[in-house]
């Protein structure tokens, strides 16, 4: 609901220029590249689950503020709350996700739940939809962060939490907790650097921030501006742009359902050499689609781009995450959500360093700026086959 309206949102409601959407996702990135190590140790330390409902109650309040303040200020001050909220989310709903299910199952259920996303998502295109066109830009990004929030307040009697075997006792806990955080914290870098696949994959990480924040923020402006959007008439309802920006979220959640299927039936995901080869290919057919959308010279190949970089980013984010947790095994899972809290950090220092970079290249040219991105997602091919080698040897 809230992301079928937002970047209009942004782009005519409160009239962001290139440079200024992307300074909000910096700014977004900045906030969560600072709290996303002592969020990720605090649900190592206390509890994954009070850190998952804390997390959405704030993200919530975030798209709450921006879609009620309609200026630039009103857009950063909701970034810097969803930026906080992010970081009690990431790494600590995973974790408690593989703590209350099994590492030997935790895969086929992340990528189960891509696919559940990507069905009840399109009831949230449609509201979305629905609202932006009869009422406001505004309404969508407002009564989804309500939603988000509701849902924070209704996992408090709902979510349990099982499998959480803190490090810590809880007297240790209930005194001075910095040396346990940092002791947790020394321990996550440690099973980073001692696990030459997840170093890769932070480095992995790195990348995918410097090439996403970039084309994130801009794909909607760049569609918008460099090419005239078909004007189509239904029964009489003629389909604008939110219509436009809605059925592309379809297509993608329809594709993507596709792939994420084909990986989960058919990707031998005990197996990290298969691992490594298919996140390959994704990315080879990623930077086609962004080659594509950059270059296009009519709305019907920018549209045919867009949805191949799409329609396989959910599966191979979902594949990734799933890659990365089946490294951390036994003794390792006492720190999980600061070992994922790491890692999406380093996601988080690409999209503040790539961002900004993307967003002036876009102000003199998206086109440009669209495949400076996948230039740069290119990047993550040799460290892929790093990993092939690792296990090869």
């Amino acid at each position: 609901m809230i992301f079928t309206a937002s970047a209009l949102y942004q782009i005519h409601t409160v009239g962001l220029t290139p440079l200024q959407l992307v300074l909000v996702g910096t700014v977004l990135e900045g906030v969560y590249f600072l709290f996303q190590i002592p969020t990720g140790v605090v649900a190592d330390v206390y509890s994954r689950r009070a850190s998952v409902i804390i997390g959405f109650i704030l993200i919530g309040s975030a798209f709450i503020a921006e879609g009620s303040i309609a200026t630039f200020g009103g857009v950063l001050f909701g970034m810097v709350l969803w930026g906080i909220g992010a970081t009690f989310v990431d790494g600590a709903l995973e974790a408690w996700l593989t703590d209350e299910v099994g590492e030997a199952q935790v895969v086929a259920v992340f990528l189960r739940e891509n696919q559940v996303s990507a069905i009840t998502g399109l009831l949230g295109i449609v509201a979305g939809t629905v609202l932006a066109r009869n009422f406001s830009l505004a309404l969508p990004v407002v009564w989804g962060g309500a939603l988000l929030v509701a849902m924070g307040i209704g996992l408090i009697f709902v979510m349990p939490e099982t499998g959480f075997s803190p490090n810590f006792s809880p007297t240790e806990r209930s005194h001075n907790p910095f040396p346990m955080m940092r002791r947790t914290l020394q321990d996550g870098l440690a099973v980073i650097r001692g696990n030459r696949v997840l170093t890769l994959l932070t480095l992995v990480s790195l990348v995918n921030g410097l090439w996403s924040e970039g084309f994130d923020r801009l794909w909607a402006k760049h569609l918008l501006d460099t090419f005239a959007l078909p004007s189509v008439t239904l029964g009489g309802w003629v389909l604008g742009e939110v219509e436009w920006f809605g059925g592309l979220r379809v297509l993608t959640a329809v594709l993507g359902l596709g792939v994420t299927e084909v990986a989960r039936r058919r990707l031998a995901m005990q197996h990290d050499h298969a691992i490594a080869r298919a996140l390959v290919v994704s990315t080879l057919g990623m930077m086609a689609g962004l080659l594509l959308f950059g270059l296009a010279g009519n709305v019907g190949l920018a549209v045919l781009g867009y949805l191949a970089t799409t329609m396989l980013r959910g599966p191979l984010a979902s594949i990734r995450l799933a890659w990365v947790n089946q490294q951390m095994r036994g003794q390792d899972s006492g720190v999980r959500a600061t070992v994922l809290s790491l890692w999406s950090q380093a996601d988080a220092l690409g999209q503040m360093v790539g961002g900004p970079a993307v967003g002036v290249v876009g102000n003199t040219s998206l086109r440009l700026a669209m495949l400076a991105c996948a230039a740069t997602l290119g990047a993550k091919l040799p460290i892929y086959r790093k990993a092939i080698r690792t296990y090869a040897h």
